[in-house]
């Protein structure tokens, strides 16, 4: 019996790196257009956490992208290099994670306008805002905080006396049990002297 092979030799030895997960192209794209995304809304927390890792790597965490992960409030952020942020971007990701909103003297840090919502999608928004829980878009619009997690690092560049003013004026927030805040170590010390703090509170790495 005459033998063929199952695969045309001209097309030359096969390709010897993996084929990439259709998740890992999806984060590629995104990273790759990241400025000129307006809105995560939907994005489960962990892959927001993710993609910032991503972002982060490939050096595009800029003042506006930062708000753009702070936006629709996440139960939880892992930010791990903000070492591009000065000190005016970490007030206002600060202040949008820890008080829902941008002060107005912030405003050129405004996160991007969300585009305009499927009507699907704004029917399903219409439902959730029924029950008036701390997930529903209702609260998310209110400003509502919902972080349970919360860690940046290589924050020490931006996080100044301005931060920890805002840190400080947030008062505690009710569930946020892991904070740490990498590259801040004098200021974690010095904002948790006399205050509790959350079961994970760390200023290192």
């Amino acid at each position: 019996m005459p033998w063929e092979p199952s695969r045309n030799p001209a097309l030359g030895p096969r390709p010897s790196a993996p084929v990439p997960s259709l998740f890992s192209v999806a984060v590629k794209l995104l990273v790759q257009h990241i400025a000129a995304v307006s809105s995560l809304w939907g994005v489960p927390d962990s892959i927001r956490s993710q993609l910032a890792a991503a972002v982060c790597a490939q050096r595009k965490l800029s003042p506006e992208v930062a708000l753009l992960f702070g936006q629709d409030t996440p139960t939880e952020l892992v930010i791990p290099d903000c070492s591009q942020l000065d000190a005016k971007a970490m007030s206002g990701l600060l202040q949008l994670l820890l008080k829902g909103s941008v002060d107005s003297e912030d405003g050129a840090l405004s996160p991007p306008q969300a585009a305009p919502s499927p009507p699907h999608a704004a029917a399903a928004a219409a439902a959730d805002d029924d029950d008036d829980g701390p997930s529903s878009p209702a609260a998310a619009a209110a400003g509502a905080v919902r972080l349970e997690r919360l860690e940046l690092g290589a924050c020490g560049r931006g996080f100044d006396d301005k931060a920890a003013a805002v840190v400080a004026s947030a008062g505690p927030v009710a569930g946020l049990w892991v904070w740490r805040l990498g590259g801040a170590d004098w200021w974690v010390r010095a904002i948790t002297a006399g205050a509790p703090v959350a079961a994970a509170f760390g200023g290192g790495g």
